[in-house]
């Protein structure tokens, strides 16, 4: 018996192979020509075939990306170097005398076209007189030996104290110990390609011990006619709480290019509302990417 493939089959067969040829060389012209004949267009050699492909890409020029975050926090630590005030006036203030203690400050930042601004918190430790345990003799303060700058300024009471024979004169180290304040205000960083950035800062004191103004012994002839209260008066609230800064700031350590470092030195000017001013040097680390 002899068997015999229809001639439709064959030829329904053959139609198919041929679409199957067409749209293979089809593929192959569409992908090697491009979509689009005016579209820039790059080739990629594949197993052997090239195969062009197209990249669309929109870039918008008018926007421009930071190097650096929004927002950054910073925590420092820094020394203030209050000039020394003498006792020729009739009164000094207690804060004017100033202390090498170490202050702390919390600091956010923020990035601007013109700078970077920020707020701080800072706390510190003036000097705090204990009223209650001013001699009732003191006729006065003195500044005795060392510069007043130091950690622990040597304020002595001038005593004149009664005897049976004749009055004593004395003095004694006055009742003073650190007390605690904190200062609250804003900063300025104008940024430059320099080395060193322009760095402005305004603060007040919010918290802090009560401010007393210090007088200097008086003639000796009217000593027993002064009283303790004659020596010492207390400040109004608002009196030396103000303070401005002008300096300057440069980053510490490596950065990574493109990036500020994330720590900070400060050297500064200052004044305040009492005519009390100084210098002061600050550092500065941050733990968020700049």
């Amino acid at each position: 018996m002899e068997w015999r493939i229809p001639d439709n089959i064959i030829a329904t067969w053959a139609e198919f192979a041929c679409l199957v040829c067409i749209a293979l060389i089809s593929q192959s012209v569409l992908a090697t020509a491009g979509f689009a004949g005016d579209v820039p267009r790059d080739t990629l050699v594949v197993n052997g075939s090239s195969v062009a492909y197209e990249a669309q890409v929109s870039v918008d020029t008018l926007k421009s990306i930071s190097p650096v975050p929004d927002v950054d926090w910073w925590f420092g630590v820094g020394v203030d170097f209050t000039w020394p005030q003498s006792f020729e006036q009739d009164f000094v203030p207690l804060s004017a005398l100033g202390t090498t203690r170490p202050f702390f400050r919390m600091e956010r930042r923020h990035s601007g076209k013109k700078g970077r601004w920020g707020v701080h918190c800072t706390y510190h430790q003036p000097w705090n007189l204990a009223e209650a345990e001013i001699s009732p003799h003191v006729k006065g303060w003195v500044l005795d030996g060392d510069s007043p700058m130091l950690s622990f300024p040597s304020l002595q009471q001038v005593l004149l104290i009664p005897d049976s024979l004749a009055f004593e004169r004395d003095t004694l180290q006055a009742p003073i110990s650190a007390g605690h304040a904190l200062r609250i205000g804003g900063s300025w960083e104008r940024l430059s390609s320099a080395k060193w950035h322009l760095w402005l800062a305004g603060s007040m004191t919010v918290i802090r011990p009560s401010s007393w103004q210090l007088s200097p012994p008086g003639d000796p002839a009217t000593w027993r006619g002064t009283s303790p209260t004659d020596t010492y008066a207390r400040d109004g609230w608002f009196a030396r709480r103000i303070r401005l800064d002008v300096g300057a700031l440069t980053d510490v350590g490596r950065s990574h290019r493109g990036r500020r470092s994330a720590s900070q030195l400060r050297i500064s000017m200052f004044a305040d509302s009492g005519k009390s001013w100084g210098g002061r040097v600050m550092l500065l680390v941050s733990p968020t990417r700049r």
